[in-house]
């Protein structure tokens, strides 16, 4: 590891157990500045205990990074929503953002007409694309974006791709990871790929790195190469 480096970010992940059952394995992890990196893993592998770790969130796990990460963003899995907040409100109070700069940001998305709307009255996937669109504009070193797209419909999912692939609203040297279980939306908003199996980083490179040549389209050769990165024991039981 290049501790030297300022171009990426490096830390050392110490073993985090659950009972007696490790969750997520000693060793080191090093991702490039100012870019888009896929965190992918089964259900279970210990992305989400990675995420908290690195935020400096997980009960007992002291973070040591051998580079200066600086403030941090992170939307979570499942997203806390205060029901009885405005959207308005919710960008000020939760996120530090205010709503004209997240209207004229996006103004072509249609987001201008919820600022008053309350965040109980939006459906779960508006709500999420929502803490979405407030988590980019915190100007952030490193955004954390656990399943940002699975609640989305179809057009917000595509629109949620377009903020990750185009980073108009992202520092340019933001790091984002981003975990999803939808392949396609690793491959078209991420550069990087970091993989986890069983609490283990099997691989941190470059994405296009994994994806073999062959006559099948470049989605069915990534998909395929990333489940023997994360499911090295194919058929394995989710830890």
């Amino acid at each position: 590891m290049n501790d030297a480096a300022p171009h990426v970010m490096a830390w050392r992940i110490p073993e985090v157990r659950r009972g007696h059952t490790p969750v997520l394995r000693e060793g080191t992890l090093e991702v490039p500045r100012g870019r888009n990196v896929a965190v992918a893993g089964l259900n279970g592998a210990g992305k989400t205990t990675l995420f908290l770790h690195l935020l400096g969130a997980l009960r007992g796990s002291r973070v040591s990074s051998t580079t200066q990460v600086g403030r941090t963003a992170y939307q979570p899995q499942d997203v806390p929503i205060p029901p009885i907040m405005t959207v308005r409100q919710f960008g000020h109070l939760v996120h530090g953002v205010e709503f004209g700069r997240f209207e004229a940001e996006y103004s072509d998305l249609g987001v201008g007409q919820l600022a008053s709307r309350r965040m109980g009255e939006l459906s779960k996937g508006e709500a999420q694309f929502i803490y979405l669109a407030f988590t980019l504009l915190q100007d952030a070193d490193l955004i954390i974006l656990d399943e940002p797209t699975a609640s989305l419909d179809m057009r917000r999912r595509a629109q949620a791709q377009e903020l990750l692939q185009d980073r108009k609203t992202i520092l340019a040297n933001s790091t984002l990871l981003v975990s999803s279980q939808v392949p396609e939306v690793l491959l078209r908003t991420c550069t990087h790929l970091v993989c986890v199996a069983q609490g283990t980083i099997t691989y941190a490179g470059d994405l296009a790195a994994v994806i073999p040549a062959g006559g099948q389209s470049r989605e069915q050769r990534f998909e395929e190469a990333l489940l023997s990165l994360i499911d090295p024991i194919p058929g394995s039981a989710d830890q």
